[in-house]
């Protein structure tokens, strides 16, 4: 009888001391308002907790009407909140839980409410001034166009912009050149064949498919004459 009872005492002892040493409660600490996104950019930010036993084990709940800006998702292991933001601009709000590693019948968790906005990417434009430098027939010829704005330059596809409106957008490029895309530029490049003056225009592309913008602009160049053997002489 009594081995018994001092065996509960013990146990008793041991449930105080254990609870004494309990860890902190568990608590999300990360800032209830998320850095802003932008459409059609790629996000990602970090949720953190404290207290409790780790590992974490993180989620997203609530009403199906509150969810994060489409394109995102949390990954339950590391609290990640990642990906390419689809969803239209404004500010989005919504729940996020933590679990801890607990093991017994009650595992601990705790929840908080997020808010992120999400903002339209900067208006694609061409920045690359007109008129273009003057190029020689029969001498090889190249030059950068350059665009600001969009969701990623590297990603931009250039051309010749035939349509209209913009007024002036139905001329052609001098014979023997031609636009490509290279390293986030646009580059006009070859050899002329026709010396005169021209007007035509050019197309940037942001081909992302969350935000597809686009810029045309309308240049002008002049390709002089090759020089004359005589005058190659003279010189």
């Amino acid at each position: 009888m009594r081995r018994t009872m001092l065996l509960s005492i013990v146990s008793l002892l041991i449930s105080a001391v254990a609870a004494q040493a309990q860890t902190a409660p568990l608590t999300i600490t990360s800032s209830s308002l998320l850095p802003n996104g932008t459409r059609g950019v790629f996000y990602s930010s970090t949720f953190l907790a404290s207290g409790g036993t780790a590992p974490y084990r993180w989620s997203i709940v609530g009403p199906s009407a509150s969810p994060p800006p489409a394109g995102l998702s949390i990954n339950s292991s590391t609290g990640v909140l990642s990906g390419t933001i689809s969803g239209a601009a404004g500010t989005y709000s919504f729940t996020v839980v933590v679990w801890d590693s607990t093991v017994g019948p009650t595992v601990f968790s705790a929840s908080k409410t997020f808010a992120i906005t999400v903002v339209e990417p900067p208006a694609l434009s061409i920045t690359t001034a007109s008129p273009l430098p003057p190029a020689t027939a029969g001498t090889p010829y190249t030059t950068s166009l350059t665009a600001t704005g969009g969701t990623n330059k590297t990603s931009f596809t250039w051309s010749q912009y035939v349509d209209v409106p913009p007024a002036g957008c139905g001329g052609m490029l001098p014979p023997g050149l031609t636009i490509t895309g290279r390293a986030g530029s646009g580059v006009l490049t070859g050899t002329p064949t026709a010396p005169g003056s021209y007007k035509f225009c050019v197309q940037a592309l942001d081909p992302n498919p969350s935000v597809t913008q686009s810029s045309v602009k309308l240049f002008s160049m002049t390709v002089n004459g090759a020089p004359s053997t005589q005058r190659m002489r003279q010189s």
